[in-house]
């Protein structure tokens, strides 16, 4: 067939004809050229026509069999040529061989002089895919051509369907390419769902390791295990343990030398350095200041010169505001640490004879304001959160609150400050700080509080909660990652959403008849151990169904947006 640009048209009808059959034979003819063709024969008028007299074939179109017989006979194959022209042209607009006369045509033809497409023009982009059939399709030897126009047809396909077509000879990424492309949708969603999947991995294995590395993570040295209490409840835990056995052991060795009469100097070092690396430091950095006080008192009776508890001695009594035994111990202090600050304090709490003097609550609030600001003083905010725990030992109820008020909005980091007080029918309290950022919150510590709001803010230390009759607690989004220093809080309603806890074991523990949980529990079979417990608030989207229709269904379940 002669098939070249101007014989294939398109109907009204949408329809593809091919056009001028005229050339078109019987494959099953042997129709091989009886001579070669000699261009000085011909005088060609229009490159573009066809020429029946010699040439089988328009220029330009035509096969290498169609001009001389070297190249075999004339097959399905001298078609798949043609067609590979016809393909050339739609992708650049331009005729395969494009000489200025019929010998100059037919030469590049014969030698296969043929400028691939994606070099032909530089107007727009070709598909190196196409490119690749349309060089396969017009190769100069038949036997490497496709072997049928089927072949080439269903390569063409191939790319229009985003698959590789097999003249371009795909390697794997390819392959693997034009699979995304083709499911790109699919592959987004895989590969959103895959990424989320991996991320929470990771998250629960760091979880884990971080859970292996606590259990783990048990010292000798107490103080070691205290210096973390912030990042992890659990040390804390286990620093407090180890502080009270340290300072037990002590005790006992204390007892021991008091019974046999033995008060060597160097067994009274031993007994006093004991106490004070593995019993005070611990204690001081847990705040727990009647500990830290009774331990420093300890060590002073078994070496009255030990320089570093004679300094920390006058801090723990300027703490309680007892002004004349710091007076006391900073004169018996011969150490480097400046102390100008502490004699300067209790000189204006002091009266010229050496007594305490009255004060007010402002005066005091003026005093610990005074020790939290400039630079950063570990002593001065120690004493200062030592100070403001201690207040309900001091003044009436009524002051108190306003001197809880005054201290936490001014050192409060929030855009807002609640601070939403409210004294129930019992006596007790219900105490909002929602959103208010002024941690360390000493200021409420031993009031009778039943009801606490403190989610939003940088709420961590639990032992603050240790003599409230809690009843209502809620601590949702803040920095409290364990509960294992809370045990024994009579609470009934706990909300924990936002927090990173993920030991529920506290909690299983706890009389509640109202619970909001995180997405870390592992347990919720547990909740059925759980006799008084009523309602579960839980995470949307988190928790398996089937795990939930465990539950009892005496408790009711309802739902919170996760991320909110």
């Amino acid at each position: 067939m002669d098939l070249k640009p101007s014989n294939i048209q398109v109907d009204d009808f949408g329809q593809v004809l091919v056009c001028d059959w005229g050339l078109a034979r019987d494959l099953s003819d042997n129709d091989t050229l009886s001579e070669d063709l000699s261009t000085q024969e011909m005088v060609p008028k229009d490159l573009n026509l066809s020429y029946n007299n010699k040439i089988k074939g328009t220029p330009g179109y035509m096969a290498p069999e169609q001009i001389s017989r070297r190249f075999g006979s004339r097959s399905q194959k001298t078609d798949v040529f043609c067609l590979g022209g016809l393909l050339y042209f739609l992708l650049t607009y331009e005729k395969p061989f494009n000489g200025s006369n019929l010998e100059e045509l037919l030469k590049q033809t014969e030698n296969g002089d043929l400028i691939a497409p994606n070099k032909r023009t530089k107007q727009h982009e070709i598909p190196l895919a196409l490119d690749a059939v349309v060089l396969k399709a017009m190769k100069n030897k038949a036997s490497e051509r496709y072997p049928t126009v089927k072949q080439l047809s269903d390569d063409v396909r191939s790319f229009l369907q985003g698959f590789a077509t097999s003249a371009e000879d795909a390697g794997f990424f390819k392959e693997i390419k034009l699979l995304i492309i083709r499911n790109k949708l699919p592959f987004i969603l895989s590969a959103v769902a895959l990424f989320g999947t991996l991320i929470l991995t990771s998250f629960f294995i760091h979880q884990l390791r971080n859970e292996k590395h606590l259990a783990e993570s048990a010292q000798a040295h107490a103080e070691a295990m205290a210096n973390k209490s912030h990042e992890s409840e659990n040390r804390a835990l286990k620093a407090q343990s180890e502080a009270e056995n340290a300072e037990t052991k002590a005790l006992s060795l204390v007892q021991a030398l008091q019974a046999e009469k033995k008060f060597s100097s160097s067994l009274k070092v031993q007994a006093a350095k004991e106490l004070m690396d593995k019993a005070f430091v611990p204690f001081r950095k847990a705040k727990n200041y009647l500990s830290a006080t009774e331990t420093i008192r300890l060590v002073l009776q078994l070496n009255p010169r030990h320089q570093d508890a004679l300094y920390h001695a006058a801090l723990m009594e300027l703490g309680a505001f007892q002004m004349t035994k710091t007076r006391d111990y900073i004169k018996q202090y011969k150490g480097p640490k400046d102390t100008q600050w502490i004699k300067q304090a209790y000189t204006d709490f002091l009266t010229p004879h050496g007594h305490s003097k009255k004060y007010t609550w402002e005066e005091q609030l003026q005093f610990t304001n005074s020790l939290l600001s400039g630079s950063f003083n570990a002593d001065k905010h120690y004493i200062a959160w030592h100070i403001n725990s201690s207040t309900r030992h001091k003044f009436s109820m009524d002051d108190c609150i306003q001197y809880a008020k005054s201290s936490m909005k001014r050192r409060n980091k929030s855009k807002q400050f609640n601070f939403n007080l409210q004294q129930l029918d019992d006596g007790s309290y219900q105490l909002s700080l929602n959103g208010t950022r002024c941690s360390p919150y000493e200021e409420i510590r031993h009031w009778k509080i039943s009801e606490l709001d403190m989610s939003y803010t940088n709420f961590r230390d639990l032992t603050i909660l240790w003599t409230y009759p809690l009843k209502k607690l809620n601590i949702a989004h803040t920095p409290v990652n364990s509960l294992n220093k809370a045990w024994d809080i009579p609470v009934e309603e706990l909300n924990i959403k936002g927090t990173k806890i993920s030991d529920y074991e506290a909690i299983y523990q706890y009389p509640l008849k109202k619970l909001t949980i995180n997405e870390f529990c592992s347990g919720i079979h547990r909740f059925n151990h759980m006799k008084t417990l009523r309602e579960l608030t839980l995470p949307s989207g988190v928790y398996l169904q089937k795990e939930l229709d465990k539950l009892n269904k005496k408790i009711k379940i309802t739902y919170y947006d996760h991320g909110s």
